[in-house]
């Protein structure tokens, strides 16, 4: 599809999503996301076009430049003859309201089906106006943001590192979990092992990464006894709460809700609550403490070899 095609698609949704303003603008932004939405779908140019200020602009990745609806249409208009029929999803990152009939708005295009992009994902500033009511784009400038995998990762970067809790005085039973990018930096790869006085009892591996097309952080666990599952992850302010559904080796379906705490930025607390195997209710697991662990001493240099478990990232 041509370049302007991501630059229109986040202009709807963006502009419709609660973001703590007022009822009645954004009662009247809505508006204006419904038209734009219909409008490209329709393939309708000069409708599309007059969702801008009669002399609004739209500036492209390369800094191309156009200005008013006559040039507008002509160039929305190229673009829909040019391309398939697509539909269009859009993903808010802010709105504000800045004055009196003005808001910025920062918007997160899609395009179904999807199309390949390289360099990182398109991303639309937009400035609107209220002009008789009506609110209208004044200027729409797309750039270019990181992949949007990485966008959405950062929030878990903190996992990043080395983390270990102390062997619990009861059962002698010790966390820990290693944790890094790929290289691409589009996914997290965390190496985990459970050990107990006589070596190692458990270990496993989990990939985390974004679904596009849930919109959310998602995660793939595969552990050394032949089970494997899945979580999806939620936000919560300083925790994250992760659902978890998967199968044991024995064919026994199994869920969990774990709860991972940031204490602060060394500190990391984990719980699991709501645990059913086959469906039947299980004991939840009592809160552990993991610390971030220092980087590990140089061994050539040093003579000294690291424990198993903090050398399981590759």
């Amino acid at each position: 599809m041509p370049r302007l095609l991501p630059v229109l698609l986040g202009i709807a949704f963006l502009l419709g999503t609660s973001m703590g303003i007022a009822q009645e603008p954004k009662e009247e932004i809505q508006k204006l996301l419904t038209e734009v939405e219909q409008k490209f779908d329709q393939g309708d140019p000069r409708g599309l076009a007059a969702c801008w200020t009669p002399d609004g602009v739209f500036i492209n990745r390369s800094g191309e430049r156009f200005t008013g609806r006559e040039n507008l249409e002509k160039t929305f208009q190229a673009s829909f003859s040019a391309g398939k029929k697509v539909s269009l999803r859009f993903h808010v990152r802010s709105l504000r309201i800045v004055g009196e009939g003005v808001a910025l708005v920062d918007v997160l295009p899609e395009v179904r089906p999807q199309t390949r992009t390289l360099g990182g994902e398109p991303n639309l500033d937009l400035v609107l106006v209220q002009r008789n009511g009506r609110w209208l784009i004044e200027s729409a400038r797309e750039i270019r943001c990181a992949p949007v995998q990485v966008q959405h990762l950062k929030d878990l970067e903190w996992l990043v590192g080395d983390w270990a809790s102390e062997a619990s005085p009861q059962s002698g039973v010790s966390l820990h979990s290693t944790c890094g990018w790929t290289d691409s930096r589009a996914f997290l790869i965390r190496k985990y092992t459970v050990e107990g006085k006589d070596g190692v009892l458990h270990s496993g591996t989990e990939v985390i990464g974004w679904d596009p097309r849930a919109r959310r952080i998602r995660s793939w666990v595969f552990d050394s006894n032949g089970g494997f599952g899945e979580n999806v992850w939620f936000h919560d302010g300083n925790r994250w709460l992760v659902q978890y559904s998967g199968t044991l080796k024995d064919g026994n379906e199994v869920s969990a809700t774990n709860i991972l705490t940031v204490v602060d930025p060394d500190t990391l607390r984990i719980q699991s609550k709501d645990r059913t195997s086959d469906g039947e209710p299980q004991p939840d697991v009592p809160g552990i403490t993991l610390k971030r662990q220092a980087a590990a001493k140089d061994a050539s240099k040093t003579g000294e070899s690291r424990k198993p478990a903090q050398t399981i990232l590759p």
